[in-house]
């Protein structure tokens, strides 16, 4: 956990030494490939789902790379990032981080080191993958819309901004650890000009569901069916408890406060719902 508390501050502190270069702030979309380098099949253990998801839930606009994408994106390709992700295991041990590139290839940010020792490929795969997350949510993404992108994709952009992280931390981290990583992030940010910038994306709360879900048992995961009987979701296990992936969606249902939550998004709003789930 020491190692995580480190990590985060470099990451802060990186952002703050190449204030004069491009930010993330700059960039409205994400775009995460739908295989990488290392994996051997599309979305290999979810891997890019999951990716996908994370961006999402840290308020990037973000698409696979075999998605649809929207006009503006398929016009100017330097609205994007895209999100590489560095495969640094050894023989013992996995270790991933992200490369976010942009339409010339330059390296714009590199987040923290995620390591796992977990046998399970899965399982490993994902530790890391939301223990490198950190460093991305640490940075306090707002997407800028002042910014002027050139058609002709080359990107002249100068930006010093230095914001604090709000987004809510989606693995078991202690109080601590993000206590020290936003007081840093204060402290930066008392000495830097900081552009207030209102975000695009809103959480949309709706109210409890009534309807009483059950929890079928299916392979990695459960389906989610009604009185009807109709399955209405079919969520799939991550490496935290209580914590699963929506299949076939951007979202994620989990137990927080003892009541089961689902969070998705629908037309670029973050859906928010309780969940009446019953497990057998």
């Amino acid at each position: 956990m020491l190692r995580l508390k480190i990590c985060l501050i470099t990451s802060i502190f990186c952002v703050i030494s190449l204030n004069a270069q491009k930010s993330i702030n700059d960039y409205k979309y994400v775009i995460v490939p739908i295989q990488y380098d290392f994996q051997k099949g599309e979305d290999l253990y979810q891997i890019n789902s999951l990716t996908e998801y994370l961006f999402n839930k840290a308020g990037f606009e973000t698409y696979l790379s075999n998605a649809e994408l929207p006009e503006e994106l398929r016009k100017n390709r330097c609205l994007s990032l895209t999100a590489k992700l560095i495969d640094k295991s050894k023989m013992l041990s996995t270790q991933l981080h992200f490369d976010l590139i942009d339409c010339n290839n330059n390296i714009i940010f590199s987040s923290i080191d995620g390591k796992s020792k977990e046998k399970d490929y899965k399982k490993s795969f994902h530790e890391c993958i939301r223990e490198s997350f950190e460093g991305i949510k640490a940075l306090g993404y707002t997407y800028s819309e002042a910014t002027d992108f050139p058609q002709d994709a080359v990107l002249i952009s100068v930006v010093e901004e230095v914001v604090q992280s709000k987004e809510e931390t989606s693995v078991v981290i202690e109080e601590e650890s993000l206590e020290l990583a936003v007081a840093v992030a204060v402290i930066a940010a008392s000495a830097t000009t900081v552009n207030t910038v209102v975000s695009e994306n809103v959480v949309v709360k709706e109210d409890v569901l009534q309807n009483i879900l059950y929890a079928q048992s299916i392979k990695n995961g459960f389906q989610l069916v009604d009185s009807t009987p109709k399955v209405l979701y079919v969520i799939q296990e991550t490496t935290v408890n209580d914590v699963y992936v929506i299949k076939d969606n951007s979202g994620v249902v989990y137990k927080e406060n003892g009541l089961w939550k689902i969070d998705f998004y629908r037309n670029g709003a973050l859906i928010s719902k309780e969940l009446n789930i019953k497990f057998f």
